[in-house]
């Protein structure tokens, strides 16, 4: 059904709402997406379902996304489970102009967790090594990663929080 899906240079900005519940659904999905919108700037994913870890390969998750314009990404309902964190180094490396990721935690997974586990369920490879994660709610279910500014900011370290 995807490969139907044209190829979309004009699409600058494009919003999924996720109501899949396994891994394999949402890369595959959302991977050809991307793969269509290479002019996008914007991406957002809403993760509305539990999605469900799947030990089954979803295509060749080596590939890079070719996303040289994608500047910021918008996920909610992220629990930090390993698809989640497969998906977002996905997006990092394939977008060369990253500078902002927005991640607000599903609702329930803040209710059920404390605060450092949401803290510790940040993407950390590659983020940590070129950027920060910092609280952008007093609540700590959103956060925010932007790149280190310069090459003499230590960017190696989790922030605390």
């Amino acid at each position: 059904m995807m490969k139907d899906v044209p190829h979309l240079p004009g699409v600058t900005s494009l919003t999924i709402r996720d109501s899949t519940l396994n891994e394999r659904a949402l890369m595959t999905g959302v991977t050809c997406l991307l793969a269509r919108c290479n002019s996008l700037r914007y991406f957002q994913l809403n993760m509305t379902s539990p999605i469900m870890d799947s030990t089954i390969a979803a295509g060749n998750q080596a590939s890079i996304i070719s996303l040289p314009h994608l500047t910021e990404v918008e996920i909610s309902g992220f629990r930090g489970r390993k698809c989640e964190a497969r998906l977002m180094e996905r997006l990092h490396a394939s977008a060369t102009a990253l500078n902002k990721i927005t991640l607000r935690f599903d609702w329930l997974f803040t209710v059920e967790s404390s605060r450092e586990e949401r803290i510790n369920s940040l993407p950390l490879i590659p983020f940590s090594e070129v950027g920060k994660w910092a609280a952008a709610s007093g609540d700590f279910e959103t956060f925010m990663w932007r790149p280190c500014v310069n090459k003499t900011e230590f960017c190696g370290e989790r922030k605390q929080m």
